[in-house]
Formats: structure tokens, sequence, C-alpha cells
């Protein structure tokens, strides 16, 4: 499963990127004070959404970090490598959500918790890189 293990590492690399530049750019946008802030209310439930679905990832990465047990069907191990990719996207999917909403959150005015959501999200990305996680 090399060829996997290398899709693993570009869609992991998109999903980890993705989040870095929106941040880089909203930084920008923020310090020329080019953002109209929203409403502090809309700005902390985003916030809050986003530390919630951080949550998510948080148990989605802890259940992806074990390798699944064999299958009824499984006759190798690529079968268990498809559904442990599988449960490693979700995680990803999840941890970069929350780190785009964060930051969605922030630029709207949102308080510095946000930035530390989003850092959690990211250091989420981070633990469950492919490279620790696939075999």
């Amino acid at each position: 499963m090399h060829d996997g293990r290398r899709q693993a590492r570009v869609i992991h690399l998109a999903m980890s990127a993705g989040p870095l530049i929106m941040w880089a750019v909203f930084a920008v946008l923020r310090s020329r004070g080019l953002v109209m802030p929203a409403p502090p209310l809309v700005a902390r439930i985003m916030g809050l959404v986003a530390l919630g679905i951080l949550a998510g990832a948080g148990v989605a990465g802890a259940v992806s970090g074990s390798r699944s047990a064999p299958g009824p069907g499984d006759d190798d191990d690529e079968a268990r490598q498809r559904r442990d990719l599988a449960r490693l996207v979700t995680a990803w999917a999840l941890a970069e959500a929350a780190a785009v909403l964060a930051g969605v959150s922030w630029l709207l005015g949102g308080g510095g918790w946000t930035v530390v959501v989003a850092g959690g999200a990211l250091l989420m990305l981070v633990v469950n890189a492919p490279g620790r996680q696939l075999t």
C-alpha cells in the first residue's frame, strides 16, 4: 500500500496547508482593517461550534489512532489499511473544519481564544499525520 500512503500524504498536506494559508490571508486582512466585524454573538457562536468540531476531531483522532482489527473478510492488510485511511481522513476533515471555522470567527472579531482552537486543530492534524498512523 505504498501508493495509498503517498495518497494519504497528499491529502494530509492539502488539508493542513489550506487552513494555514487561510489564516495568513485573514491575518493580513485583519491587520489592515479591511474586515467589517460581525456582531460579537455571531463570532462567539462560530468559535464555540469550531470548539465542538475540534472535540469531534479529537474523538475521531483517538479512534483512528489505533489500527483496526482484521475484519471477517480481510485476507490481507490492504483492506484494513483502507479502513484506517478512511478513519484518518475523517479526523483530518474535522480538524480542518475546526481550524477554518475558528479562523472565520477570529476574522469577524472573535477573541484570541479562537486562535487557540485553531492551533489545537492544526496540532491534531500534525499528531494524526499519515506517517505516524499508516504502516
